[in-house]
């Protein structure tokens, strides 16, 4: 079977196509991690009018006649039906609105509305496992939230549908101060600047800001599934990773100091900002290639009360009443897809929406992004025996993994820790196989006025002058393994990469394959799980070995039948994110 490029063999084994792979967006550093969905008290827009995140619920009780009173105030209600609802920070101050000032939709209502503004991710666990803490309406400023809820919960709960959406609102990248004439200037912004490091640029953690998750899927979308533009969109989730926000309400407050960044955000939150601060200077800009849309469903989760449904629905009606539309356009939403905004300079009339990403989209892009916060500790391991001398195309074949080695280099955040060693056969002190180029250390870390990572580069553009010997591979895996088990940083992923063009090839003896076998099943350390991720290079790698090694680490094993094809098969690798032990 031929992998995306064409001239990659899949081996048989734990080898998966790399274009799953990049599909999946998960194209970071070296071992998956499970999606971890966080909890939080700020949601998408949040902050930007002041209010406070994760405040208590605020209970407003909307009475006979239409008048409304704060919960505990005198009132013709003698026992009103209570009525939990968790929206965004936003969309709770129009719910309070009207039922405050007594829309004529909750006329007649007899209803406590307990109004709270946790993060959607806490909201979705709770449905997806029936908590009995799940709010009775749900109104997420997404349904992406609804989608995964659903597809989180199986058949084991009744689906939630929506009753509709409330409002809407394209997101756009704001762009603060001195960056909004650097960036925004020729209006002709594309999503390759959320890529690049050219302006600086933060996300909020899409696992809980749907700013940060709809800004991410929409990249990707742009992107396609190109290799170098997979690559670039790897690497910018290992970069904005490190540096992303709880939500981006924390990017709006810095937005007037020095800390000012470009951020993704909806197009309601900086209109809410600059209401809120008149002098603030910030532009919305939509990216040349479209955007996504925030909306907002009504939901009402099953279950609940007759009652309790029938104040839901008085709750949806106002909304969607005259004096509901009025007060979300006050608020800076659009009510419908194709209605007016709030007039932001550099966002259109009618902006173009990309297509709604789907539920599994979503859960790919997060996976991916649980992964690579993650920090890694890796030990990479080249092949330098005397067919790594072989010609491929106009360079040898030792000439092209030293190369991808370097360019692979280049894309690890600074806090990521590397090592380095060269194999073949005897290359150390009593025969050993195996030679230490540069020790595990973190990249940013500076020794005799050079960073380890410039150590690396000028180690991995010496392996060219460096090709003898046979190939003893299953000595070098093990003792690899060990030496990166030895150092084990449970803080962090923990591998070792294999660059091979052979098989094993070890004249003194050493181990066999079944040996091998044996040695990892006695050493390995559940509480200490290494993986091996391994590259074979050219026709003559043993890919049934390698591909086996892989597996039983739980590793990941890639191939590039043609030698030139190895610069992009090796960075794919070395960005690959693999499970640790035990995972599906």
């Amino acid at each position: 079977m031929t992998g995306r490029h064409g001239s990659h063999e899949r081996p048989r084994g734990r080898i998966r196509a790399l274009g799953v792979v990049l599909a999946l967006v998960v194209v970071a550093a070296l071992a998956v991690t499970g999606v971890t969905v966080l909890g939080g008290d700020r949601q998408s827009g949040v902050g930007t009018a002041g209010a406070p995140g994760g405040a208590d619920p605020a209970r407003i009780t909307a009475t006979t006649g239409g008048t409304s009173r704060p919960s505990g105030a005198t009132t013709s209600c003698s026992s009103p039906t209570t009525v939990r609802v968790a929206t965004t920070e936003a969309m709770a101050r129009v719910v309070r609105e009207l039922v405050d000032q007594g829309a004529a939709a909750l006329d007649g209502a007899c209803a406590d509305y307990q109004v709270s503004t946790p993060d959607p991710a806490t909201v979705l666990l709770q449905v997806s496992e029936d908590d009995a803490a799940a709010p009775d309406v749900w109104i997420p400023d997404s349904s992406l939230w609804v989608d995964r809820a659903n597809a989180e919960a199986g058949t084991s709960t009744a689906p939630l549908t929506s009753d509709g959406d409330v409002a809407y609102s394209p997101l756009v990248l704001a762009v603060p101060g001195g960056l909004a004439d650097r960036l925004a200037g020729d209006g002709n912004v594309a999503w390759g600047s959320l890529l690049s490091a050219s302006v600086p640029v933060r996300v909020g953690d899409p696992g809980r800001d749907t700013s940060g998750m709809l800004a991410l899927l929409t990249a990707r979308s742009v992107v396609g599934d190109g290799a170098a533009a997979q690559k670039a969109l790897g690497a910018a989730m290992i970069r904005l990773s490190r540096t992303s926000a709880p939500s981006d309400g924390q990017l709006f407050a810095a937005s007037g100091t020095k800390l000012a960044v470009v951020f993704p955000t909806s197009e309601q939150a900086v209109a809410s900002h600059l209401a809120a601060h008149p002098g603030a200077r910030m532009r919305a800009v939509v990216p040349a290639e479209g955007t996504a849309s925030f909306d907002y469903p009504f939901v009402q989760l099953p279950g609940r009360s007759p009652a309790v449904e029938a104040a839901g629905s008085r709750l949806r009606q106002a909304l969607t009443s005259s004096e509901g539309t009025k007060a979300l356009q006050v608020a800076g939403f659009r009510v419908g897809p194709d209605s007016s905004g709030p007039g932001l300079a550099g966002v259109p009339a009618s902006p173009k929406v990309r297509a709604h990403p789907t539920a599994a989209a979503a859960t790919g892009v997060l996976a991916a992004w649980d992964s690579v916060r993650t920090d890694m500790r890796m030990l990479a391991v080249i092949d330098v025996s005397g067919s790594m001398d072989h010609s491929a195309g106009d360079r040898t074949r030792i000439q092209l993994a030293a190369g991808s080695a370097a360019e692979a280099m280049q894309v690890f955040p600074p806090s990521s820790q590397v090592g380095l060693w060269e194999f073949s056969t005897h290359r150390g002190p009593g025969g050993q196989d195996w030679r230490e180029l540069s020790p595990i250390e973190r990249l940013d870390a500076v020794r005799s006025g050079k960073t380890h990572r410039d150590v690396i580069l000028a180690a991995a553009r010496g392996l060219p002058a460096d090709t003898t010997g046979d190939t003893a591979l299953y000595d070098t895996v093990l003792a690899a393994y060990r030496s990166v088990q030895h150092g084990y940083d449970p803080h962090r992923v923990n591998s070792v990469v294999i660059l091979t063009d052979g098989w094993n090839d070890d004249p003194s003896g050493g181990l066999t394959l079944g040996a091998l076998h044996q040695r990892l099943r006695q050493v390995a350390d559940p509480h200490r799980p290494v993986v091996v991720i391994t590259v074979a290079m050219g026709p003559t790698a043993d890919t049934r070995a390698l591909s086996k090694i892989a597996g039983w680490t739980q590793g990941e094993a890639f191939v590039a039948k043609d030698p030139r094809d190895i610069r992009t098969v090796f960075v794919e690798a070395l960005l690959q994110r693999q499970c640790r032990p035990n995972c599906s």
